[in-house]
């Protein structure tokens, strides 16, 4: 069956749920649904358009990542409900009972509830800003503070800082 343009399934997911299910259905379970919908509206690509509904009933959009060469380790990445704005990329490795650490639950609920106030920490060097007010630019889905654009402090300290990295970059 082929979609209308723009046509695809958005799996919902209450935040509060990172507290109670197991790791694993997220990657089985939750891996099963999205394949289930891609096929119910004719969805092309693999896009798992996940996303958490925070209590205030907002949504972001999530992803899993495994990271390569290691067993048992993942990362959490969060943004905005469009993708937009990385909120979040966070490592772990599940509990003991197989679940998402609660740390690793509380940070996320924490940047849901800076997002939903106006705020967000610099996608560099993690100091908090006001969104958008305070954001000196933009790489990607990142967002950073003046003195990380810059290059005064963060990963790109006297190198030109972000801005430079932004402005080499072709988007091809």
């Amino acid at each position: 069956m082929e979609s209308p343009t723009g046509t695809y399934c958005s799996i919902v997911i209450p935040v509060s749920s990172f507290r109670s299910v197991p790791f694993s259905w997220f990657l089985s379970e939750l891996e099963d649904i999205r394949k289930a919908c891609k096929t119910l509206v004719g969805y092309r690509y693999d896009n798992s358009h996940y996303r958490i509904r925070s209590i205030s009933g907002q949504e972001y959009s999530f992803m899993f990542v495994k990271a390569p060469f290691v067993t048992n380790k993942f990362s959490i990445n969060v943004w905005d409900a469009r993708g937009g704005a990385n909120i979040l990329d966070e490592p772990f490795c599940p509990d003991s009972q197989g679940k998402i650490p609660i740390e690793i639950v509380l940070q996320i609920e924490k940047m849901i509830g800076m997002w939903e106030k106006g705020e967000a920490l610099c996608c560099d060097c993690e100091s908090k800003i006001k969104y958008p007010q305070d954001v000196a630019g933009r790489y990607f889905a990142g967002f950073y503070c003046a003195s990380c654009w810059l290059g005064n402090t963060g990963r790109y300290k006297g190198k030109g800082g972000w801005k430079l990295v932004e402005a080499r970059e072709t988007y091809n």
